[in-house]
């Protein structure tokens, strides 16, 4: 499971890789995008940046930030979301309430202008207040941790969320799903954890449809919803196939066991490498375990090293240990 955000800049992640609203591209590369058509994703949302879309641009440098279907390139990243807070900023002043909700973010976090948390709130709240579902959410993440000056406040979270949710944010909803599956801001309670999973999951602009992953561990794991793998598979494959590396994997464990689907280490090993070009490090260090006992893929000693070197420098400490 994913920890909660613990820094401003973890906290307004999944708001900056958002990808841009469908109507702010051409439908055909929107399309692309949401079939998992990655290499023609990040083609459409370069062209868009360079023609001057601050969203295009800010979702450009979470993928270089993270490495998610682009080579992890901090410098530029940082290039791509100094240019978005440029063009969030003109926009904003011309009352485009997404981009001064992009703009509070840069603000927050002190990218591509000074950080200045006292005018990040000032620019959430007023991307809120003119009907930004991502501001809303933005500001409803701000009260659940108490970040920019701010007093933590779950009531004033819970409705923010609830109002982004209904207004079909996928993040929104998600971060409702995980407050009710933790018992965070909420009472516990799985079952409704679960339907705010799937409200994520069917969302119109489902992002990196993490609702549907955590909806398909739901489902494989029995909590809140009657157990069924099959159907966990599905929803894992859904994930997957819109970039969620999460998704991948997990996919990629039951192809490996032939749970809820026909057992195919081949298939598995695939999916591991999808998910570890998606810059997951449990995904690669599976892929090294693959190459390392030739389950899917020719033994490849070498190559499993590499993996394993790759997932370890990733973060994923157990990769470190059999290195």
């Amino acid at each position: 499971m994913t920890n909660p955000r613990k820094s401003v800049l973890l906290l307004f992640l999944l708001a900056v890789g958002q990808r841009p609203s469908l109507s702010a591209q051409s439908s055909n590369a929107a399309d692309k995008c949401k079939a998992g058509d990655l290499e023609s994703c990040v083609a459409a949302e370069t062209a868009r940046c360079a023609a001057g879309f601050a969203r295009e641009c800010a979702a450009l440098s979470a993928r270089y930030l993270s490495g998610v279907a682009v080579t992890r390139d901090q410098k530029r990243s940082d290039e791509l979301f100094a240019r978005a807070a440029r063009l969030a900023d003109s926009s904003c002043t011309a009352a485009d309430a997404d981009a001064c909700a992009l703009l509070g973010l840069a603000y927050g976090n002190g990218r591509g202008v000074p950080r200045d948390s006292a005018r990040a709130f000032t620019l959430e709240e007023r991307a809120c207040s003119a009907g930004s579902v991502t501001g809303c959410t933005n500001l409803a993440s701000v009260y659940m941790v108490g970040a920019l000056g701010v007093a933590r406040d779950s009531t004033r979270a819970v409705t923010l969320f609830e109002s982004a949710c209904e207004r079909g944010g996928a993040s929104a909803c998600f971060q409702l799903g995980y407050g009710y599956e933790l018992g965070r801001m909420v009472a516990k309670d799985t079952k409704r954890a679960a339907s705010y999973y799937q409200r994520s999951c069917d969302a119109p602009e489902p992002n990196d449809l993490m609702g549907c992953h955590f909806l398909g561990s739901a489902y494989q794991a029995g909590r809140g919803v009657e157990s069924d793998v099959s159907r966990a598979a599905a929803l894992y494959d859904r994930a997957c196939t819109g970039g969620n590396s999460h998704g991948c994997n997990n996919l990629g464990y039951l192809a490996q066991s032939g749970k809820g689907i026909a057992e195919d280490k081949t298939r598995a090993a695939n999916l591991f490498d999808r998910a570890c070009q998606l810059a997951n490090p449990i995904a690669c260090d599976n892929l090294g375990i693959a190459y390392e006992k030739g389950a899917g893929v020719a033994r490849d000693a070498k190559r499993a090293r590499d993996l394993r070197a790759q997932a370890c420098a990733m973060g994923f400490k157990q990769a470190c240990d059999r290195s």
